[in-house]
C-alpha cells in the first residue's frame, strides 16, 4: 500500500478570544516539518496541475444558493473528535496509477500511525 506524501496534523480548537459576531467560532492550527510543508507546496502544485489538465471543477459560492463552477480540486483531512491529519496519498495518474515526482518522493514521510494528538 502506497504511503501518504506527507502528513500535516491538526487540531479543531475554540476561539476563545472572539469578540466580535463576525469573528470565528474556532480555529484550526495545523503543524508542518519543514520536509512536510515543501511536500505539502509540491502537492499542492501537482493537484493545480491535475485540475488543469484534467479540467476539474469546485463550486465557487457567491451566497447560499448561488455559485459558479471555477478550475479546482478538493483536498480530504481525516478528524477524529477535534484533532486529525492531512496525509494525502500519491496523485493518480490519468491512467489509473499513483505516481509521485522525484522531487515529492525525497519528501515521503515515514509510515507511521496515524494517530491524533
Amino acid at each position: 500500500m502506497a504511503s501518504p506524501i506527507f502528513k500535516a496534523k491538526f487540531r479543531i480548537t475554540e476561539n476563545t478570544k472572539a469578540e466580535k459576531p463576525s469573528d470565528p467560532s474556532h480555529k484550526m492550527p495545523m503543524e508542518f516539518t519543514p520536509e512536510d510543508a515543501r511536500a505539502a507546496a509540491q502537492y499542492l502544485i501537482d493537484m493545480a496541475n491535475k485540475a488543469e489538465d484534467e479540467s476539474t471543477t469546485i463550486r465557487k459560492y457567491t451566497s447560499q444558493t448561488e455559485f459558479s463552477e471555477v478550475p479546482g480540486f478538493t483536498c480530504w483531512l481525516s478528524l477524529w473528535d477535534n484533532s486529525g491529519s492531512w496525509s494525502p496519498m500519491p496523485i493518480e495518474s490519468a491512467n489509473g496509477k499513483r505516481e509521485q515526482t522525484e522531487r515529492r518522493k525525497s519528501f515521503a514521510v515515514a509510515d507511521e500511525d496515524d494517530v491524533p494528538f
